[in-house]
């Protein structure tokens, strides 16, 4: 690939982060990588896939970009994800991803307590599982999958599994990948286990993360919250500013991720999926004008129920327990 530095271009527009991809999907682009910079302005790399006009564009000329069909590369990106110099062109492969990653029709977080002595044998059948699952090839409908431990328990762990919907997670489960977990729990290793569904489909593109995560997180949290029915609205709006912004990494550099997900069984239960580099990046959440929106609004009573679960991966030896 020819050199991405004389490839360099970036470009700013004051959007929302939903009407962003929902712009470059419409007009037939594929997004590299979209990253909020302050509260609406929106810093874009991506590479036009195809020509043409989109109606959706041109019916919302006053609010959306016009945006060239030509390849448009950051170097920034290669370095800052330390990404190699060959990389492929895959407008067709990463506009139908952006579609599938900005909606997970099924979510599930899935938490175990393993027997003291089978978790090393516990963490190599969930290196395969994982590995497997983000393996388009073996798994194309597999979104995410994560594997945290819980900082309080060293035998509970929590899997965190995003799908494009429920015919993907059927896929999964006939994979060699997840019988060797299903095997592993089959001889008695387990000694409980509890799954939450979810979903972001009935929520809008921000709630689910598109840029890439990191490796290693000793600080991530796994929120449980119930909402006044009335109040949901405002959370929302108090969430996309928190999930938004947090990604932001000139407000919040060690941040490496934000998901909002809806239950799919509890009517109004959400969950926060946030990892952060480290407990030093919690604290500094929490310094945050956004975080103070959502501390504001439980507050002011929109919350019937909150629980909180610690979690990390740094303990889990490799580099494979967080998806990048």
């Amino acid at each position: 690939m020819a050199d991405l530095g004389r490839q360099l271009e970036v470009r700013s527009y004051d959007l929302r982060f939903d009407q962003l991809l929902e712009a470059l999907v419409a007009v037939g682009t594929a997004a590299s990588h979209v990253e909020a910079k302050g509260d609406i302005s929106l810093v874009v790399a991506f590479n036009a896939g195809c020509t043409g006009s989109s109606r959706y564009a041109a019916s919302h000329a006053a609010s959306q970009p016009s945006v060239t069909d030509r390849l448009i590369v950051r170097e920034h990106w290669r370095r800052k994800y330390q990404l190699p110099l060959d990389l492929p062109r895959p407008a067709r492969v990463a506009r139908r991803e952006l579609g599938a990653m900005s909606s997970v029709g099924l979510a599930v977080l899935v938490t175990v307590e393993i027997k003291p002595d089978r978790i090393d044998e516990f963490l190599k059948v969930m290196e395969g599982d994982a590995k497997g699952s983000r393996d388009k090839a073996q798994d194309p409908g597999c979104l995410r999958f994560d594997l945290l431990r819980d900082r309080d328990n060293p035998n509970k762990f929590v899997f965190y599994e995003a799908y494009v919907d429920d015919g993907a997670i059927a896929t999964h489960k006939t994979t060699a990948h997840y019988k060797a977990w299903a095997d592993f729990k089959a001889t008695g290793a387990v000694e409980s286990q509890t799954v939450v569904k979810a979903e972001t489909a009935s929520l809008p593109p921000w709630a689910f993360q598109t840029l890439p995560t990191g490796t290693k997180t000793s600080a991530a949290v796994l929120v449980t919250v119930d909402i006044k029915a009335e109040k949901i609205d405002d959370f929302l709006k108090v969430m996309e500013g928190d999930a938004v912004n947090a990604r932001d990494k000139a407000q919040e550099p060690n941040c490496l991720r934000f998901d909002l997900l809806k239950d799919k069984e509890v009517a109004n239960r959400y969950h926060f999926y946030e990892v952060y580099l480290d407990d030093a990046a919690v604290d500094h959440h929490r310094t945050t004008a956004h975080y103070k929106g959502w501390a504001e609004f439980k507050a002011a009573g929109g919350v019937e129920k909150q629980s909180v679960m610690k979690l990390e991966s740094a303990s889990i030896p490799g580099e494979w327990a967080l998806q990048l």
